[in-house]
């Protein structure tokens, strides 16, 4: 139930408030916002963690990670409701944030309530890293310069916030992707194999899935 998992997230978040501003760097609001985009992920990526597909071949991925995660194939496999690579989590985390949200293994991104904490702690990092790249928090995306901006305006919905649209863009295309693109201002740029052909399929898409999931909420992303 999404409504049961949103309490226990924002319920969990609410409770430890003061650590995770600290730790992670960020407004109580911004922690709130990430908090609905990381379940607003959980659904893009395994539907709740109910889809069919994931239901199907997460465990598989799960054993790989749990068996193998030292070497280089274990550690790249994403899993749980948010498709998290367990190697992203255990290297951008602090020691104390990995503790307050009880992962130490593959499997614990298997736990819902872990998943969807592990991803707004990974969702600050790039946040914080899209600000020190000049990314405004106060105005959104922009993709103008896109080489597929026809297919794309017909997709891209900016957050309103082009930090965070970045670091959404980010979670989904790797912390690298958050870099100076000597673009239009706020750019974001179009990560995947169909972005010249379906973005919708690619990062534009998956932006424009969570910024209409905050609109629905209701949950306004401008810091």
């Amino acid at each position: 139930d999404t409504r049961e998992e949103k309490t226990n997230l924002i319920n969990f978040v609410e409770n430890n408030v003061d650590f995770f501003t600290k730790e992670l760097s960020v407004s109580e609001k911004m922690l709130k916002v990430f908090c609905y985009v990381a379940i607003s992920i959980s659904g893009r990526e395994s539907s709740y963690g109910m889809g069919e597909k994931y239901k199907a071949t997460d465990w598989a991925e799960t054993l790989m990670s749990q068996l193998d995660w030292y070497t280089s194939v274990g550690r790249q496999a994403s899993i749980g409701p948010t498709q998290m690579k367990y190697s992203t989590a255990d290297e951008q985390l602090s020691d104390s944030t990995k503790q307050k949200i009880g992962i130490s293994g593959p499997g614990d991104l298997n736990n819902t309530l872990k998943a969807l904490l592990t991803t707004v702690g990974i969702l600050s990092i790039n946040y914080n890293k899209a600000k020190s790249k000049g990314y405004s928090a106060k105005a959104p995306g922009s993709i103008k310069g896109s080489e597929n901006s026809k297919e794309a305006n017909k997709i891209f919905v900016s957050t309103s916030n082009a930090a965070l649209d970045m670091s959404i863009t980010a979670y989904n295309a790797g912390a690298g992707s958050i870099k100076n693109y000597n673009k239009e201002k706020n750019y974001i740029p179009c990560y995947g194999p169909y972005c010249t052909g379906n973005p919708g399929t690619a990062t534009y898409g998956y932006v424009a899935h969570v910024a209409k999931y905050l609109e629905i909420e209701d949950i306004s992303a401008k810091e």
